[in-house]
């Protein structure tokens, strides 16, 4: 199906996409540094960086849900057809929707650990840009093929394929 096709293509452009949701509900707290008038009141800060990081993935999703939305909707107002049966459409684009945010909650949370450990947002804002393009670039100069386990958007290409 073509779903399958051009999701791989898709993952980059919405992991980018949806940095702004962890430069807004993580970066902020952490780099004016907001985030010790929260842990005074009580909370530990397990539950405070994961009620940060499950805020972060409904926002990514309901913006996966929106950017499908507004796909689908543009496509019909162009005269395209759906290419397939609405079961099938939904079943696609529901999988597509949780591996989609599954790939770029992985690349967050590797970014909150940059975070966390240098202290700068915009480190861990690079750090998510770069990720997907620095380690498909070292695993195509080195030829190292275990790291196709640690390149989600890969791994994603080569499975609809």
């Amino acid at each position: 199906m073509m779903a399958f096709a051009v999701l791989p293509f898709q993952v980059p452009f919405c992991c980018i996409y949806s940095l702004r949701f962890f430069v807004i509900v993580i970066g902020y707290e952490f780099s004016q540094h907001t985030y010790k008038s929260t842990l005074v009141s009580g909370a530990s800060r397990l539950s405070f960086v994961l009620s940060k990081y499950v805020v972060m993935l409904i926002d990514i999703l309901a913006a996966m849900v929106w950017y499908f939305a507004v796909t689908l909707v543009t496509g019909m107002l162009a005269g395209r057809t759906l290419g397939s049966t609405i079961g099938q459409l939904a079943n696609f684009t529901g999988t597509s929707l949780f591996v989609i945010t599954f790939f770029i909650s992985v690349v967050f949370s590797l970014a909150i650990i940059v975070l966390i450990a240098t202290k700068s947002l915009v480190i861990a804002a690079v750090f998510v840009v770069v990720w997907p393009v620095g380690l498909s670039i070292v695993r195509l100069v080195t030829a190292w093929h275990w790291l196709i386990y640690l390149d989600f958007f890969l791994m994603l290409l080569l499975e609809s394929v």
